[in-house]
C-alpha cells in the first residue's frame, strides 16, 4: 500500500509547501481537509474544518502532528490522544488531539488506508482529558454538544461530567457529559431541595460534590485526604467552576458556561 500515491490522487489534492508528505484539498471555499503522512510513512493522519479552515493552522497542526507521529498513534487500543505544547498565533488551542478509526470515517471507502489513519484537529487542553474510552471519545468527536473539533473558530468547550440530584428528587446514578451552562443551571436550583447535589468532574478527571445549606454553597473534592470544604455563594461557586473547568484556556473565552 502507497500511502502517499492515495493520498496525492485525492481529486484536488495539491502538496503542501515545505511540509513533507502532506495534502491539502478543498471543494468549498473555508471547507479545508489536510493530510499528513507519518515520518516511516506508515500512518497517515488527517484533519478537516467546517466553514472555519486556516491555511496556517493547518500548516502548524500537520507540522506538529509529524513531529510528534509516534506519541499520537500510539497503541491501537487507545480512542483518543492528547499531545500538549501545540501553538500558533492568533489562535488559543494548546494540544493536538488523534482520533483512532474505529470513531473516525475518514477514508472508510479504502478500509487498508482507514486503518492506518488517524484523525487530527487542534484542541483546547481542558476538552479532553486524554484518558476517554471509545464511548468517551466517540462523544466528545462527533456530537454537536461535543468538542466540535472541526470548528477552528471556536472557544473552548470544557470537558464536564456530571451528575445530581434534581428537584424533583430524581438522582441521577452516574456521571455523564453535560455542557458547562448546564451545571450553573442545576447550581442555582440546589437551595430547592436539602438533601440536593452536584457532582461534576473536570479534564484532569478531579471531582467535586457541590451542595448547599442555609446561605452557602459547599464544594467539596473527592479523594483528596483531608480535603478543604470550600463555602462560598453562587457567584464565587460559578468562578470556582470556571476555574476548574477551563484550567489554563480561560483567556481564549467562556461562552459555553456563560450562555443562559
Amino acid at each position: 500500500m502507497d500511502l502517499a500515491a492515495t493520498f496525492a490522487a485525492i481529486p484536488g489534492a495539491v502538496p503542501i509547501d515545505g511540509v513533507p508528505d502532506a495534502w491539502f484539498w478543498t471543494h468549498a471555499p473555508k471547507f479545508g481537509h489536510s493530510a499528513v503522512l507519518s515520518r516511516d510513512g506508515k500512518h497517515a493522519f488527517q484533519c478537516y474544518a467546517h466553514n472555519s479552515y486556516d491555511e496556517g493552522l493547518a500548516r502548524a497542526v500537520i507540522t506538529f502532528t509529524r513531529e510528534h507521529d509516534a506519541e499520537l498513534i500510539a497503541p491501537p487500543q487507545r480512542p483518543l490522544v492528547v499531545v500538549e505544547g501545540f501553538e500558533h498565533p492568533g489562535f488559543g488551542f494548546d494540544t493536538v488531539v488523534a482520533v483512532s478509526p474505529d470513531i473516525h470515517k475518514y477514508q472508510s471507502d479504502k478500509p487498508e488506508v482507514h486503518e492506518v489513519t488517524r484523525a487530527v484537529f487542534p484542541a483546547y487542553r481542558c476538552e479532553f482529558s486524554g484518558a476517554e474510552t471509545e464511548d468517551d471519545a466517540a462523544y466528545r468527536y462527533t456530537r454537536a454538544a461535543g468538542a466540535q473539533p472541526s470548528r477552528w473558530d471556536r472557544e473552548p468547550n470544557p470537558y464536564l461530567k456530571m451528575r445530581h440530584r434534581a428537584a424533583s428528587g430524581r438522582e441521577i446514578p452516574e456521571r455523564g457529559f453535560a455542557n458547562p451552562s448546564r451545571v450553573v443551571h442545576e447550581f442555582a436550583a440546589l437551595p430547592e431541595r436539602e438533601d440536593g447535589f452536584v457532582e461534576f468532574e473536570n479534564f484532569e478527571r478531579r471531582v467535586w460534590r457541590v451542595t448547599f445549606q442555609n446561605t452557602h454553597y459547599t464544594a467539596i473534592e473527592e479523594g483528596p485526604e483531608n480535603a478543604a470544604a470550600e463555602r462560598m455563594d453562587f457567584d464565587d461557586l460559578v468562578e470556582f467552576t470556571k476555574r476548574v473547568l477551563y484550567g489554563p484556556n480561560r483567556t481564549s473565552g467562556e461562552s459555553a458556561i456563560d450562555k443562559s
